[in-house]
């Protein structure tokens, strides 16, 4: 159990450090603006999804994907329309940045924004899938990447974000 968890927490960290995408971009954004309550509610979001990612990949999702590739390509077009409409929107509403308001954001919404980003993209399952399949090589290691250690591999990875 400690072991999974010390693992998540670690692989969570250096998995995140070159972390690039529109999370990342949003998450510099709001440092740049000193918007540091949506800076945080943005990783927590963010983190949430991937910790979620590393349980599902480590409690065995490869191998559901693998035999009903159909699930895949839902992932897919989730993700799809979901930088798609958050595209539509951007420009359809046309609203300067200078214009934004820190009093006006809600946190919740943040935080959903951020799980998403990172929930509707299913590179971050790939990445997992890898990191517990390297796991799974060493006697060790093997049991974080189990469905009993799935969990404290997930929340130590959401912890490591």
């Amino acid at each position: 159990m400690l072991l999974a968890l010390t693992l998540g927490l670690f692989l969570g960290y250096l998995g995140t450090i070159p972390a690039a995408g529109p999370l990342a971009v949003l998450v510099a954004a709001a440092a740049v603006e000193g918007r540091t309550r949506r800076l945080l509610a943005l990783a927590a979001g963010g983190a949430t999804a991937e910790g979620l990612w590393a349980a599902a990949a480590a409690g065995g999702l490869g191998w559901v994907i693998t035999a009903h590739p159909v699930l895949e390509r839902g992932m897919r077009a989730v993700g799809i329309v979901l930088a798609m409409s958050l595209g539509v929107v951007l420009l359809v509403l046309r609203v300067p940045v200078s214009s934004w308001k820190p009093s006006e954001e809600r946190s919740a919404s943040a935080v959903l924004l951020g799980f998403l980003l990172v929930a509707g993209n299913p590179s971050f399952l790939g990445s997992w899938l890898l990191s517990c399949g390297a796991l799974r090589a060493h006697p060790v290691t093997a049991w974080a990447a189990t469905p009993a250690g799935a969990p404290w591999l997930g929340l130590g990875a959401a912890l490591g974000v």
